[in-house]
Parts: C-alpha cells; structure tokens; sequence
C-alpha cells in the first residue's frame, strides 16, 4: 500500500482544502487557525490532528516536516471590497494580508515538496501577485498560477480564485504540472465521489 503523503495545512479556516485532500488521499498533520469557531469545526472533523493559533508562532521547532504545505492567507487587504492595501512588506506587513510573509517564512523553514497558496483573483492582477510569487522563487521554488472559478469544477455557485501551485527545484520527483494543468483534472475515484454527494447535499438544502 502507497505510504499517506503528508500535508501541513495554514491559515487553514474550517478545512475546506483540507477536506479536499483528505479525498484525495492525504494525510492532514498539523492546522494552523486563529478563528476560534473555526478551530472549533477542525476540531471535529479532524480531532487528532494537532492545532497551532498563531503562524507567527509556528516554524521547525513546532510543526512535523510534510510533503505540501497548503493555505490562503487573510485577503482583506487585497480584496476589493476592502482598502486595498495590500502586502506592505517583510519589515512593515500589512495587518492582515501582510501575514503572507509568514507563510513564506514557514515555508522557508520546511522546505516542503510543493506549496498549494490560495487568495482573490484581484492578487495576480497587481504587483503583490509579483511579490509572492518572486518570494517563492527566491527560496527555490517554480510556480504555476492559475485563476480557477468554483463552478468549472462542478460547485453550484461562481467563485474565481487564484490559486498558485509551487514546487522545490532541488526536489528529487518530477511532474509536468503544466501538462496536468491544461489538460482535464484525473481526480481519485473516491474524490470524485465525495464531491457529487457534496453537489447532491447542496441541491437538497438549495431547495429546502
């Protein structure tokens, strides 16, 4: 039997991605999640797994090596409906949005197969979009960015996000991420079947 890759999770809200790698045959150890209520929900659904509040807490002295780590940091201040202020930088980070700058700290100090980062559309149409993406390249990291709507993988609601795949340069796998990205998704037949009971839920509760 193929041996669980292993998945750290930031800034990890009630595990939406999570949840998705579970079914994709991940194995989830470590969340990091401020939001009580939130915490409140992992606990639940992932009560073994163990829970960090704080990211500016968090490095190698207390989260286990994994294969991808995987996060959307807080998008208030890149969000349009917000002030726009954007990243800020490494010595004066934006309240928010700003915390990017520990997740590539995190990162940094792991040195993870592959990173899977998550925010608003609006991030790869400004200069903040440059900085994450010239962070990651200059710890070692290719990336892929991709603007991906919710609905074009079958969710009943329209919901575009950047979504931007990065994988260590010195790391001794290979996998032509640009071919598997044009081409149709191969999901895990128990994936898939997780997320046709997920639509089949939703149209149920929608018509309640």
């Amino acid at each position: 039997m193929a041996k669980k890759l292993r998945h750290g999770s930031l800034f990890t809200g009630v595990g939406g991605m999570d949840l998705g790698l579970d079914w994709a045959g991940f194995e989830t150890v470590w969340q990091v999640e401020i939001d009580p209520f939130a915490r409140k929900v992992l606990k639940k659904h992932w009560p073994s797994v163990p829970k960090f509040t704080d990211v500016r807490e968090c490095g190698r002295h207390n989260l286990q090596p994994v294969d991808i780590i995987t996060g959307g940091y807080p998008c208030q201040d890149h969000s349009i409906a917000g002030k726009k202020r954007g990243l800020g930088t490494a010595d004066s980070p934006t309240e928010r949005s700003g915390l990017w700058f520990e997740y590539l700290r995190i990162v940094r100090d792991l040195r993870p197969r592959w990173v899977l980062i998550e925010n608003v559309s609006r991030l790869l149409h400004t200069a903040d979009g440059d900085t994450v993406l010239s962070g990651m390249e200059e710890i070692g990291y290719s990336w892929w960015p991709r603007l991906l709507d919710a609905g074009a993988l079958g969710a009943p609601h329209k919901r575009e996000r950047a979504w931007i795949i990065c994988h260590r340069n010195d790391a001794h796998d290979h996998c032509d991420i640009e071919a598997v990205m044009v081409e149709q998704w191969a999901l895990p037949p128990e994936c898939k079947r997780e997320m046709e009971e997920a639509r089949e839920e939703w149209e149920d509760w929608r018509h309640e």
